[in-house]
């Protein structure tokens, strides 16, 4: 089952450098159904299908995609939280594309939230320059 939902990610891979964004979603859908169905809710697998989930919703560059991407890096960071336990910098760093995924053409739609994430990500030693 893994090796058909490594097959329907890269495809979508393919799909997100062809702006396909539509085809590409509906892939990682399957994708992460089948990783869910076989590995689990909390499998560190899912994380890559998120993280081309929420690459391909970003492309397609809407409020409510952006919003969708947000939840999406919510639960990502919990998986990366439990996977990376031992590499605080890449928690920090995830922290911080997190935040990113909270605003919408520079206009943040929960600022509380990218405050809390920024704030996290400093006291790990991360700087937030840049983002």
């Amino acid at each position: 089952m893994t090796s058909e939902a490594d097959h329907l990610e890269a495809a979508a891979r393919t799909e997100i450098e062809a702006s396909r964004l539509d085809d590409a979603l509906e892939k990682l859908g399957m994708a992460l159904a089948l990783r869910e169905q076989t590995q689990g809710a909390e499998h560190p697998d899912l994380i890559w299908t998120l993280s081309l989930m929420i690459q391909a919703l970003s492309a397609r560059h809407t409020r409510a995609d952006a919003r969708e991407a947000a939840r999406l890096g919510e639960r990502r960071l919990l998986l990366r939280r439990s996977a990376l336990a031992d590499a605080p910098a890449e928690i920090a760093l995830s922290l911080l594309e997190l935040a990113y995924c909270y605003e919408f053409e520079d206009e943040p739609f929960d600022p509380e939230r990218i405050r809390a994430l920024r704030s996290e990500a400093r006291a790990m030693g991360a700087s937030d320059d840049g983002w």
